[in-house]
């Protein structure tokens, strides 16, 4: 007989922590699935929605800039108009998406995830200083995206 009630591998206490062992196993599986994937959903819709508020106030900037000039515009010029634009409309480092990093200059696709996934490691930011913890981003870089950057607290 291969089974039988009195030769056991595991005594009662020991069937009864399995059990609950495998109880929190569960729990916490789904705490993790309900984390990634339902809080993701949500935080991509906030994120889409200060997006697409930050493009409103670019697209009201370069509206309110072409109806006083009515001259062909240079790419050179549209640098600068990009610059002058993100100045008046300075980005929360606690808050920004990739996307929105991505509109700093010297700031691409790969260090915008950088930031992203450092204030997500390590915290919020307490101040524009500490962008120079992110790999990538030195001294020179963060002189130049500092104008552009705020924390709210």
């Amino acid at each position: 007989m291969l089974y039988s009630s009195k030769n056991t591998f595991f005594s009662n206490s020991e069937k009864l922590v399995v059990v609950a062992l495998l109880v929190l196993l569960l729990t916490g599986s789904g705490v993790h699935v309900y984390k990634n994937v339902i809080n993701a959903d949500t935080e991509d819709l906030q994120a889409k929605t200060r997006l697409d508020a930050f493009e409103n106030d670019i697209l009201a900037v370069i509206a309110n800039d072409t109806v006083k000039k009515k001259t062909p515009v240079k790419k050179s010029t549209e640098k600068k108009k990009k610059a002058s634009i993100l100045k008046t409309l300075s980005l929360d480092l606690n808050q920004a998406t990739r996307e929105e990093f991505e509109q700093l200059p010297h700031i691409g696709p790969v260090i915008a995830q950088r930031i992203i996934d450092y204030r997500k490691d390590v915290g919020k930011f307490n101040s524009v200083d500490e962008l120079v913890n992110v790999k990538g981003i030195g001294i020179k870089t963060l002189n130049k995206v500092s104008p552009y950057l705020k924390i709210v607290n």
